[in-house]
């Protein structure tokens, strides 16, 4: 029987075994993908209609994770953009001169495309609630008073934020609860009616002393300007609110 060689088999293994050895291994690119973060911000004044002049006085803030911070400033329709930004979580703040402030934290981005955020600002009120008369306690509810100031007399909203100590304020640290309201036109009064039961729940107790602090707020407030305290009391704090308040207090019954 004749015998095969088996070099050329050793030879070709060996052949194979180098060119797979020379060839260059493909290397990991760190291409990191961006996209485009654009938006409107619309103003609106203190009785809730909207505003068509200073568009283009917003300050847009971008602060990412890592604690880089872009600014970028409206135009004259209100638009705003940011190009070029990864993927992350970011927190986006709006500010205006004469205006609450707005911020909107762990907003995602996945870093590809156009992102769409738009905001709402509103004007900071120019009236304030300059008298709150002594609370009565009426068939289970505490009834609170208060007078507008100045002449204006077209619909103003008011916010009432209770309290346990004489530092309340619209503060998140400031205060438990708070209850909001419209006066209608030509009226230059509220009422703010409290049930005792909402005092029992914010833990009031019979003899305690609640206190109450009043301010002029911007028609849609609670929508444009709220901010939650999340790394504290988890309670809202607003911005489009009279700088002024006019605070009282209370015996529970």
């Amino acid at each position: 029987m004749k015998k095969i060689s088996s070099l050329p088999l050793v030879v070709l293994i060996l052949a194979l075994f180098l060119e797979s050895g020379c060839k260059k291994q493909p290397t990991a690119t760190n291409t990191q993908v961006t996209g485009n973060l654009y938006g409107y911000v619309t103003l609106y004044d203190q009785y809730g209609g909207k505003i068509f002049s200073g568009l283009n006085a917003v300050t847009v803030t971008l602060n990412t994770s890592s604690g880089s911070v872009s600014n970028a400033t409206t135009d004259s329709t209100g638009k705003y953009g940011f190009n070029g930004i990864a993927q992350g979580q970011y927190t986006i703040g709006y500010t205006c001169p004469g205006f609450g402030s707005l911020l909107n934290s762990a907003l995602g981005f996945l870093g590809e495309g156009n992102i769409d955020h738009d905001a709402k600002l509103s004007a900071i009120p120019n009236f304030f609630d300059s008298i709150l008369a002594p609370p009565t306690d009426t068939l289970g509810n505490v009834v609170l008073q208060g007078t507008f100031s100045g002449s204006d007399t077209r619909k103003r909203t008011y916010v009432v934020f209770v309290g346990s100590s004489p530092s309340v304020s619209s503060l998140p640290a400031n205060y438990l609860i708070y209850y909001s309201g419209t006066a209608n036109n030509n009226l230059t009064t509220f009422t703010v009616k409290i049930p005792v039961s909402d005092l029992n729940d914010a833990g009031f107790t019979s003899g305690s002393t609640v206190y109450f602090a009043a301010y002029g707020a911007a028609a849609s407030f609670a929508s444009t300007s709220d901010v939650e305290d999340l790394a504290n009391t988890g309670r809202l704090s607003f911005s489009a609110i009279s700088a002024n308040a006019a605070t009282t207090s209370f015996v529970m019954p």
